[in-house]
Formats: C-alpha cells, structure tokens, sequence
C-alpha cells in the first residue's frame, strides 16, 4: 500500500504586510545589537521579495552595527553590491535621511589602554570622509540630516583622539552622541572616564552646520568643545549635571535687560561667548509629568531652590537648552 502525501503551498503575504514586519522590528527600541545584526543578515536571504522590502525600509535610516559593516555600507554606496544595485542605483542618495552607529566593546579591555582600541571610531572617521568629500557629479546623500552614534563600553578619550569633526558631512544639522557602559564596568574606571578633565582637541567653529546636539555619559570638558566646535547650534540636550551653561527665565527679557545681562556676563575659560535668553525646558523623571524651568538669571530665592533641588534629581534628568543666537560671536 502507497502512502500518498499532499502538500499544499503556504499563501505570500501581502506586501504591505511583510513592510510592516519588517519596519516594526527596524525601528523598535527593544531590538539588542546582536538581534539586529542576525536580523540585517537574515533579511536578505529570506527571498527576494523581503529583501527588496528590507532594502528600501533599511536604507531610509540605515543602522551600522559593527565596523566591518560600515565597509559593506560604503561599497553599497560606490554602486558595487549587486543586491543594492537591482533596487536601483543611488538608492540612498535619494532615500537617506539617517545613519545610527552603533558598538558593543569588552568590557574587560576598555581600559587597556593603546594596546585595544575601538575599531568602530576608525569605522565612522571612514563614513565621513566618504560623505564629506562629494563625487564628480554630486553630494553624497543630499538628505541626510542625522546622525547618531550609541557606544557601549568605550572611552572618550580613545573615541576622541580619532574623530575631531575635520570632516563631519556638511548636510547633518542632527548629531547624537551617546557613551554607556556595562553595569559590570568596576566603578574606579567609570570615575577615570566620567571625572577626566583632559581636553580632547576639537577646533572651535568645526562644524557650523549643526543645529542641535543631543550628548549623554561625556564629561563636561567634552560637551564644552562641542559647544565650541558647533558655532551655529540652537539646541541642546544633555545629561552633564555640572554643565554651567546658559540658564534662562521663564519669560523673555526685554531688550535693555539682555544687554545688561549679558555686559555683566564674563566668558569662561573656553572662551564661550554669553547668549541671548529664552524659554526652555528641563525635563524630570519621565512618569511625574514634571516640568521645570532653570532660571539662572532669576532671583536668589529661585537659585536657592533650584541648586537645593538638584542635588536629588539632577543625575537623573537630562537638559534642553535653547538659543536665539550663535554660542560663538
């Protein structure tokens, strides 16, 4: 007696099915490097259908998760990866709008000091030197506006001593900078990385093409040059508890006062020209609803209040700070 086996063919999903999949995951918050990087690899083996989908989802914000892939995204744009070319050539250049990297190094090497570094910072100075300096025809990804750059276990000084922003793309007006560490990082090296007041050698006026600048787990000597190098920035979001930047009342001075404020106002020891005052916020723990407003240039009782408040929440909220005008003059 034969036995007879039927089979019967599982349905395609429909296209804007698979796109929703893969978008979800793309773009969740909740996605480890590891499982972003199986993702990345998977998606283009699946067929061809989902990895066209992949290609056009992944390539509006691309992620970088590992230096060896920034090799890969840069062949991609010189138009020498074959899958990328079948989308159409110069798909990121019409498509781009965001490049995240992102590094996971060993805990256990982060301080030895010149004998490991991080290839990831080599791996960006690479991207950028490729998008700042334009083709025969064109701007590399005209569209981009952002970039971010999320490290776990690295330290500033061997980040900084690679990347100085000579050739930060002229098209970013975004940038967000982001250091972190394993909870199993020994304490003694947190307060080496986090207290250094060793200047990392950023040329003021660098990179007047940002507009906002989002930086958390630097030190305040980093954040200070910054703030020197972007001469053209408007915001600020920071978690450096210590930064003694401009505070601002909740309403607006009028003219005579700005300029009595400011007559007043000495420049610090980088050079850091005072601004003009407006509202901004100072965000609490998300949760309470909280919203504060700093106001450095308000009365004693308000100072009094705010440095007594700080103590208790200040290591745990970050700032955003505004300007009507550039830091530098």
């Amino acid at each position: 007696m034969t036995a007879t086996i039927t089979t019967t063919a599982i349905p395609d999903l429909p296209v804007e099915i698979v796109e929703a999949i893969i978008s979800t995951l793309w773009y969740s918050d909740d996605l480890l490097l590891k499982d972003r990087i199986i993702f990345m690899k998977s998606s283009v083996l699946v067929n061809s259908s989902w990895a066209l989908l992949f290609i056009r989802v992944s390539a509006k914000d691309v992620h970088i998760p590992s230096p060896s892939y920034a090799t890969k995204f840069l062949n991609i744009l010189r138009g020498e990866s074959v899958l990328y070319n079948a989308c159409g050539v110069g798909l990121h250049n019409h498509f781009t709008r965001s490049i995240t990297f992102q590094y996971e190094g060993d805990p256990d090497k982060m301080m030895v000091k010149r004998a490991y570094s991080h290839p990831m910072a080599l791996a960006i100075l690479s991207v950028f030197h490729v998008l700042f300096i334009p083709t025969s025809f064109t701007e590399r990804l005209p569209n981009l506006r952002r970039i971010s750059i999320e490290l776990v276990n690295c330290t500033l000084d061997d980040f900084f001593s690679r990347i100085k922003f000579f050739m930060f793309p002229r098209q970013v007006t975004h940038f967000d900078l982001r250091f972190e560490y394993s909870p199993c990082v020994d304490s003694k090296d947190l307060f080496e990385i986090q207290g250094s007041e060793e200047p990392v050698g950023l040329v003021p006026g660098s990179v007047p093409n940002l507009k906002h600048l989002s930086l958390y787990g630097a030190t305040k000597v980093v954040l200070q040059e910054l703030l020197w190098a972007c001469s053209n920035l408007e915001t600020l979001e920071t978690d450096v508890i210590d930064y003694d930047g401009p505070y601002y009342d909740e309403e607006p001075d009028s003219d005579e006062e700005v300029d009595e404020a400011e007559d007043d106002e000495d420049e610090d020891e980088y050079g850091i020209a005072s601004v003009r005052h407006q509202t901004t916020e100072a965000f609490g723990n998300q949760g309470k609803g909280e919203e504060d407003v700093d106001s450095g240039y308000g009365s004693t009782e308000e100072q009094e209040r705010d440095a007594s408040l700080a103590g208790s929440t200040a290591s745990s909220r970050p700032r955003v700070y505004s300007w009507l005008v550039p830091i530098l003059p």
